[in-house]
């Protein structure tokens, strides 16, 4: 093998700082900083805002299924929820119904599941405006509620219990109309982080904080674990699924899975940071993952970006998306499929091709967004409620 030698008039050139360095160092920048600016989407069609409801406490949860509640706090004390009036295409923006509830609120069917540090309940708004309550569980009876998952049937509640050794966590099943159907207590140590009612199974997450390990396991209807599987070191983040399917998803770690009702794994994907959020369409059709990764940038200034990927039932990717905004939420649209993303001042829905579709600016800071059949439901910090209908 013959090695030629570079010139000589070459090499010295090389060392000796170029004339333009300045001139690239503005190209540079400019790639950076300039042309992202100028080479977005062009202007779409918005969504039409088809009511804004004004509210003087900030906008903390909104529950979309059947009643829109709205949870606000001024000073951390009482919680404000407030009804509106649905309407035949959805909800119309007009009040029906203002007053104290729990700081946790989940859809049980057409009834409202709350939870606050007193207990747990069930209400209904009836059609002169009025709260009913159809049950009611003092705390003493089971513990502080710390996290709900509802359906239709029912609903398992996660008891925070205080330990000898360690706090653990007791789940507790009721049916719809407040008896207890089932309780199993947890190891002391394992803190639920994610739970989900998808189909007949009750999917739960845990972490246990000192020894650094997690676990997912599925129970049945009779309060049974059916199945368990070692997580890894990294929290359950999010689990997801239809209400009527063969599989749920979780993000796990730095990645998205779908299994199994019976623990099987159908398919993962390896994502290239934490995963943020997971959101399922209604019926289990398609899923997508919200991960957080780190992008270099200026020297020393890199970059944090939310990339979301979206794939089938069946683990076939179909689009991924790279965003420097900060992602709040995602959630389904049913028809035709579409995933709404919720930015800071901006709420956007991408098709199965991964285009835009639409997009509407929000004028104050959202803070919470929730799906109401074919409307997409804003909250704000400043308190203001809006609906969207695409």
């Amino acid at each position: 093998m013959r090695v030629v030698a570079p010139p000589k008039g070459r090499l010295s050139e090389s060392r000796a700082p170029s004339k333009y360095w300045l001139l690239g160092l503005v190209v540079v920048l400019v790639v950076l900083l300039v042309v992202p600016a100028i080479t977005r989407s062009p202007s779409l069609p918005p969504a039409d805002v088809l009511y804004r409801h004004d509210e003087q406490l900030p906008v903390n949860a909104l529950c979309g299924r059947g009643l829109v509640a709205v949870l606000g706090s001024s000073d951390g004390g009482s919680q404000q929820a407030v009804w509106l009036q649905p309407g035949e295409q959805g909800f119309d923006g007009r009040l029906v119904y203002r007053g104290e509830l729990g700081v946790m609120v989940k859809p049980c069917g057409s009834d409202l599941l709350t939870a606050d540090a007193n207990g747990l309940g069930c209400w209904r708004l009836t059609g002169a405006g009025q709260l009913e309550r159809i049950w009611y569980h003092e705390r003493a009876s089971f513990g502080s509620p710390a996290q709900i998952a509802a359906t239709a049937a029912g609903a398992v509640v996660v008891f925070r219990q205080a330990g000898d050794a360690a706090p653990y966590d007791r789940l507790v099943s009721f049916s719809h109309d407040g008896a207890k159907r089932w309780a199993l207590a947890l190891t002391a140590g394992d803190a639920v982080t994610a739970i989900a009612n998808p189909g007949r199974l009750t999917v739960v997450g845990t972490y246990n904080p000192w020894q650094k390990r997690s676990a997912l396991f599925g129970i049945d209807e009779n309060g049974t674990p059916q199945w368990c599987l070692e997580a890894g070191s990294q929290p359950v983040i999010s689990l997801t699924g239809p209400d009527h399917g063969e599989s749920f998803f979780a993000g796990l770690g730095h990645g998205l899975w779908s299994l199994s009702f019976s623990g099987e794994t159908l398919w993962s994907y390896d994502g290239p940071g934490p995963c943020l959020f997971v959101a399922a369409d209604p019926q289990g059709r398609f899923v997508a993952a919200a991960f957080l990764v780190s992008r270099p940038g200026l020297p020393f200034l890199p970059r944090s970006e939310t990339m979301i990927v979206c794939f089938d039932a069946h683990g076939r990717r179909l689009w991924e998306h790279d965003s420097q905004k900060p992602l709040l939420g995602m959630a389904w649209l049913e028809a035709p499929p579409q995933l709404v993303l919720a930015y800071e001042k901006e709420i956007a829905a991408r098709g199965l091709s991964g285009a835009i579709l639409w997009r509407a600016a929000v004028s104050e800071p959202v803070s919470a967004f929730d799906i109401a059949g074919q409307q997409v439901l804003v909250g704000t910090i400043q308190g203001a409620i809006c609906g969207y209908q695409p």
